[in-house]
């Protein structure tokens, strides 16, 4: 009793203050309805966080924190429902609530903002013949403590609707029209494509270049390219018969063979061996013969010719 209300109880919208509150009750109800029958399950609990903070800005930074169970975990199930709901009544002491935020200030000799917040942590899960939804929820009161006066805040009210989406396939048409113009189009691709194939031929090195890559796939290990031009004044030059010869005399005098590099693979035209004041050299050419005429030239460069024909 008290000498400015005469109702025992108040709004929540009004500003109260604490000297004049016995207790608050808090009312949580969940419904849900469907327009088709579901199996539901899922559960809820109650709890109250006795929160101390300070505000900056727009956010605020928790000193310390303490939880309450007020309503431990209790799972439901229905089957084959259409409409479910929860009701539950929580009287919340707040003189107490505020009795253990001055003992705690106390101990810790922090002094700050405080809160009590009160929530319902619900989680529905839902299985219709349409497919599975599942949701939760957090309704929730927040009251400031150890104030003289308050009012009540937090989201006290929520409306969460579910939707089931299902993918329907809807066949299309055939433009046949469309149809009979890639059909033509793709054997005209085939046509142009298999003229390619029969009228293109690829470009093949011409004979010096053929001769040339024979040389350096058997003899690449003994080859050795300068970039600065080749002396030939030798007193004693001597000019061999096949790249086969020059080989020999190289592995004799131990003795690399080296040329003259060059981008120009039609510079690149000889190969030589030099040993103290002695130089051998082998000519590359290519020699227009017919097979009859092949006789009159070495043995090795039989083999390279008949080897690139």
């Amino acid at each position: 009793p008290n000498s400015l209300y005469e109702e025992k109880i108040l709004d929540k919208d009004k500003m109260i203050i604490t000297e004049f509150v016995d207790h608050i009750r808090a009312q949580f109800y969940y419904e849900y309805t469907s327009e088709q029958k579901a199996d539901i399950s899922g559960s809820y609990e109650i709890l109250a966080d006795v929160e101390c903070y300070i505000s900056q800005q727009d956010s605020q930074n928790t000193i310390w924190k303490r939880t309450f169970i007020l309503q431990p975990e209790i799972s439901f199930e229905r089957s084959q429902s259409q409409d479910f709901n929860i009701s539950k009544s929580i009287d919340i002491q707040l003189s107490q609530y505020n009795e253990f935020v001055r003992k705690v200030t106390e101990e810790s000799k922090i002094n700050a903002e405080t809160k009590l917040t009160v929530y319902m942590n619900i989680d529905v899960k839902v299985e219709t013949e349409s497919g599975v939804v599942e949701e939760s929820l957090s309704p929730n009161m927040v009251i400031p403590l150890d104030a003289s006066y308050f009012n009540i805040g937090g989201a006290l009210g929520e409306e969460k609707p579910m939707s089931i989406e299902k993918t329907v396939q809807v066949p299309i048409p055939i433009n046949y029209t469309k149809v009979y113009v890639l059909i033509a189009v793709d054997i005209l691709l085939i046509v142009a494509l298999v003229y390619v194939l029969i009228f293109t031929r690829g470009v093949e090195p011409d004979p010096h270049e053929r001769l040339l890559n024979r040389v350096f796939k058997n003899h690449g290990d003994r080859l050795v390219a300068l970039k600065n031009k080749i002396d030939e004044t030798f007193e004693y030059k001597y000019e061999v018969n096949s790249i086969g010869d020059l080989v020999r005399i190289s592995d004799e005098v131990e003795k690399p063979i080296i040329y003259r590099f060059s981008e120009d693979k039609y510079e690149i035209n000889k190969f030589y061996v030099i040993n103290e004041g002695e130089m051998y050299f082998w000519r590359v050419e290519y020699p227009n013969v017919d097979e009859g005429e092949i006789d009159d030239i070495s043995e090795e460069t039989k083999k390279l010719i008949e080897s690139i024909q």
